[in-house]
């Protein structure tokens, strides 16, 4: 645990977790083995970081979020409620992933991204970088979310 970092009620981290310095694990977070996470991270209640996760600098996880076991966040990346990144992907820097987003088992997402409110990024996809969104590129869980611009891959 780096130093000023905060923990809070019913939070479990696991063996050989790595917080770093100014962190903030709200309560009913879960960290497991060997996750990462580094300087001013924020960690919302009731989120969780798989085992082996590595979490950026100043990334923020907001409510119930699930990062996946070996997923990779970059530094300054704002993850939404009810996100979840499944094990083995990667998303870049400063990214922004909207509340109840789903990025697929070993996807990459590239810095700088947007994805909208509820897509579901399919498993093992390798997005280019658009505009700074990924809008219409991959499938949406509600249809109403946006319009696509450009085919599924």
């Amino acid at each position: 645990m780096g130093a000023r970092t905060v923990l809070g009620n019913l939070v479990s981290v696991g063996g050989d977790v790595v917080i770093g310095s100014d962190a903030v694990l709200a309560r009913d977070v879960v960290v497991q083995d060997n996750a990462r996470s580094g300087n001013n991270t924020v960690v919302g209640p009731g989120a969780s970081v798989g085992e082996g996760a590595d979490i950026g600098a100043s990334v923020r996880i907001r409510k119930s979020a699930v990062i996946g076991q070996r997923a990779l966040v970059g530094d300054g990346t704002r993850i939404g409620r009810d996100v979840t990144i499944e094990p083995g992907a990667t998303v870049g820097a400063d990214c922004d992933l909207k509340t109840g987003v789903t990025i697929g088992t070993f996807s990459d997402v590239q810095p700088n991204t947007v994805v909208p409110r509820r897509p579901l990024i399919a498993q093992d996809v390798r997005s280019p970088l658009l505009d700074g969104d990924l809008d219409g590129l991959f499938g949406c869980a509600d249809p109403d979310c946006f319009s696509p611009r450009r085919p599924a891959i």
